[in-house]
């Protein structure tokens, strides 16, 4: 009886890595799917509730109520595209199921809802 054990123990040792390296993986995005994720007219309130125009072009080109911002990227995978602005400051697009929903602006210090413009 404790040989069974023994033998089921050291069995389930044995195939707990092979079993683990069956489990399917997601595929990561391609930076061009990444891209196509962030272009798109987007809109938000801002704290005194004004709505607000973010654009984002094909060619990564930001504005901002038809303002066009000066921003390098720091950060896009599928969860966020991070930007910083000419002043060091971050403006960060946060993704859900590929779609931009929130917005968050480092100079405020505000994270914002988007909507589709």
């Amino acid at each position: 009886m404790m040989l069974k054990k023994i033998i089921i123990k050291w069995l389930q040792k044995l195939s707990t890595p092979f079993l683990n390296n069956m489990a399917p993986r997601s595929t990561p995005k391609s930076p061009s799917s990444l891209i196509a994720d962030c272009i798109g007219k987007w809109c938000f309130k801002d704290q005194n509730q004004v709505t607000r125009d973010l654009n984002i072009s094909k060619d990564l080109a930001v504005t901002l109520d038809d303002y066009p911002l000066d921003v390098k990227i720091k950060q896009l995978d599928k969860t966020k595209l991070s930007l910083i602005d000419h002043y060091g400051f971050r403006l960060i697009i946060y993704f859900k199921n590929n779609i931009p929903y929130k917005f968050y602006d480092e100079t405020e210090n505000q994270v914002f809802d988007l909507l589709p413009n």
